[in-house]
C-alpha cells in the first residue's frame, strides 16, 4: 500500500492489528476521494457524470434518477461546472429549465473513474490490504477488531487465511456490528426497486447518508464485487478463535437480528453476542467503549 504523503506515524509495527486494520481501510478510503478530488469529482459527481454520458439532462432529470433533491443535485453540479466537467444552459424552450451537458473534459474524467479498480473492487482490494497489514505488520497470534464493513472484512480475512493455511495467526475477534455480507443483504435486498434498477441500468443509485451532506454512490461494481465473498450463503462460518460480538438493537444499519443471523451460521466456533438494547450503529458512548475494551481484555 502506497503510504506516500500520508499520516502513519514510524511507530505503526508496534500498533494491535485492529488498529492498523482500520487505518489500511481509511487509507484506502482517503486515496480514492482524494484521486476523485484532484479531478474536481465525488461519488456524486461521478454518478451524473455517468447519465450525462448518454446526452444532456435538465437538473430536475439527474436528480430524479438519482434520488437526491434537487438542491443536492444542483451542489454536485456547481462543482463539476467548476472543474470544467459539464455546462449548464437555460432551456430555450423554456426559461426555468436548465440543460446540463457533459464536456469532453467531463467525460475523459469519467472513463478515467471508472477505470480505476479502486472504484470496481473495493472489498477485493481493502482484503488485500488487510492480508498485506497482517503478514507484513504483525508476528504470532492476533486479536482481530473490526466494526461494521470491518467486521465483515475480519471474517474474510479468517476465511483467507483458512485458505492459505495460516489459521494460527488468529488469537481471537471482536466484531462491532459485523456488517456481514453488506452489499447483497444490507444494500441490494433492502434497496427499494427503483434503486435496483438505477445499478442495474445506470450502473449506480445514490444512496442519502445519514453522515454526510452529500448522497453516497453505490455501484453495480461493488455489488458485484461483493458476490465474490459472500459468507452467509454457506453452511458455517469459521472465525478458527474465540468470538466476541457487540450489537446495538437500535441499530438502523446492520440490525441486531443481522447479528443473530450469523452467530447461526458460527456453530463450530466459540462466539458470544452482547446485545446492547439502546446501543446505535456507532457504539461510542462511553458505556459502549467499556464494553469494547472488556471484550477485548476476555480475549488478550
Amino acid at each position: 500500500m502506497d503510504t506516500s504523503g500520508q499520516d502513519v506515524p514510524g511507530d505503526a509495527a508496534e500498533w494491535p492489528l485492529g488498529r492498523l486494520l482500520s487505518t489500511a481501510a481509511r487509507l484506502v478510503e482517503q486515496d480514492w476521494n482524494s484521486w476523485l478530488a484532484s479531478r474536481g469529482m465525488t461519488h456524486a459527481g461521478l454518478l451524473a457524470l455517468h447519465m450525462l454520458g448518454t446526452g444532456p439532462h435538465t437538473q430536475r432529470e439527474l436528480a430524479a434518477a438519482s434520488m437526491v433533491e434537487e438542491q443536492t443535485m444542483s451542489r454536485v453540479l456547481d462543482r463539476l461546472e467548476r472543474a470544467g466537467h459539464v455546462t449548464r444552459e437555460r432551456d430555450p424552450a423554456d426559461r426555468r429549465r436548465l440543460i446540463v451537458g457533459s464536456t469532453a473534459a467531463g467525460q475523459q474524467a469519467y472513463r478515467a473513474a471508472t477505470e480505476a479498480d479502486i472504484a470496481n473492487t473495493i472489498i477485493t482490494r481493502w482484503l488485500d490490504e488487510s492480508l498485506a497489514v497482517l503478514r507484513l505488520q504483525t508476528d504470532g497470534p492476533q486479536v482481530v477488531v473490526g466494526s461494521s464493513m470491518g467486521g465483515y472484512l475480519t471474517l474474510l480475512l479468517a476465511r483467507a487465511l483458512e485458505k492459505a493455511g495460516e489459521t494460527e495467526r488468529l488469537a481471537g475477534m471482536v466484531l462491532i456490528a459485523p456488517a456481514v455480507d453488506f452489499t447483497e443483504k444490507l444494500i441490494w435486498e433492502r434497496a427499494p426497486e427503483a434503486a435496483r434498477r438505477a445499478i442495474l441500468e445506470t450502473g449506480a443509485w445514490m444512496r442519502p447518508s445519514a453522515y454526510s451532506s452529500e448522497p453516497y454512490a453505490i455501484t453495480r461494481a461493488l455489488i458485484e464485487d461483493g458476490r465474490k465473498h459472500l459468507l452467509l450463503g454457506q453452511d458455517i462460518v469459521r472465525s478458527h478463535c474465540p468470538v466476541r460480538i457487540l450489537q446495538g438493537m437500535q441499530d438502523e444499519d446492520v440490525p441486531y437480528r443481522h447479528a443473530m443471523t450469523l452467530i447461526e451460521h458460527m456453530a463450530a466456533d466459540p462466539v458470544a453476542l452482547t446485545l446492547i438494547r439502546d446501543g446505535e450503529h456507532r457504539l461510542s458512548r462511553p458505556q459502549d467503549l467499556a464494553l469494547l475494551f472488556e471484550a477485548f481484555d476476555a480475549l488478550g
